[in-house]
């Protein structure tokens, strides 16, 4: 198991990666495995987490728990056709550092996973990845440049400032998307 390292905490960050729901308006996972990539479960924002259910990106996880970084920026590219935001890879929002919590693996053994109070914005209060990064990130990209500093840390934290967040209305989306999925 990783060292994990909850105290002592600096304004930095890793960035992580999901599937964007594109029936929804809302920057929820793809409960619905319409992209394709099967059904998600992460972030598992309705326990305030990601790796809750399942281990993606384990080793990643792992290298979070170990550092003293203590922002999970979450990141996705918008899917719903309807929306100004289509098609655009952003920052949607962030989970901060509180707990590392050992959880069951579907396949057996023990991964990690994130936990803390999670903050989440709408797709028109978002941050394009670009603006931030200079590129739109790739899985290998994802991979090897992951961490985020302390001025671009600051940066996002100050973007998001004076924004509304919709994490409540993030978690009744997820809801209704798995009450939809129960009905196919």
């Amino acid at each position: 198991m990783a060292t994990i390292k909850l105290e002592g905490l600096v304004q930095s960050g890793m960035v992580k990666y999901f599937f964007h729901s594109p029936s929804s308006i809302l920057p929820v996972r793809d409960v619905l495995n319409e992209q394709n990539y099967g059904c998600k479960t992460e972030p598992h924002i309705e326990k305030n987490a990601e790796n809750y259910i399942n281990p993606c990106y384990q080793s990643n996880i792992q290298r979070f728990a170990a550092r003293d970084a203590k922002y999970l920026f979450l990141i996705t590219t918008c899917r719903n056709k309807e929306l100004e935001q289509y098609n655009q890879q952003l920052v949607v929002g962030y989970i901060i550092k509180e707990n590392i919590l050992p959880r069951p693996s579907p396949r057996g053994g023990t991964h990690l996973s994130v936990q803390g109070p999670t903050f989440l914005y709408d797709f028109s209060d978002s941050i394009v990845v670009k603006d931030i990064f200079g590129q739109s990130f790739t899985r290998p990209l994802l991979l090897s440049t992951s961490f985020v500093n302390e001025e671009k840390t600051a940066f996002i934290l100050h973007s998001f400032t004076g924004k509304e967040n919709i994490y409540d209305a993030c978690v009744r989306e997820i809801k209704r998307l798995k009450r939809k999925l129960k009905k196919s």
